[in-house]
């Protein structure tokens, strides 16, 4: 299932159409495009964490081309591989990683493949 999470979905439908997918057991793929801030890898990062949420994946698109199409082989053929955070950026695949390098420094890296 596919689900759109937008910060101009000020009720935050979207949560709500994850929750049901995940009680249904189905696999999950949050994804945003051409919004940088919207905190699409910041959710997924934290709902991963929970027992019953390992079936969600993201796909952020930065870019504004090509639009997301579920159906598109494009975005298929990189959803194949089974990743957790999928990231199209400045035409290219890549993911973010988010690692915990010391007691108060964080760092995000992305990752290009």
């Amino acid at each position: 299932m596919f689900v759109k999470v937008s910060q101009e979905d000020i009720n935050f439908k979207w949560m709500t159409e994850i929750i049901q997918a995940v009680k249904k057991d189905c696999d999950v793929v949050a994804w945003c495009q051409n919004e940088p801030t919207n905190g699409l890898i910041g959710l997924v990062n934290c709902i991963k964490l929970e027992p019953t949420y390992e079936n969600v994946r993201s796909l952020f698109v930065f870019d504004p081309e090509p639009k997301f199409f579920d159906e598109s082989y494009f975005f298929k053929k990189q959803l194949d591989k089974q990743m957790s955070v999928n990231v199209f950026k400045n035409g290219k695949w890549g993911t973010y990683r988010h690692l915990l390098l010391g007691m108060y420094i964080n760092k995000i890296y992305f990752f290009e493949f």
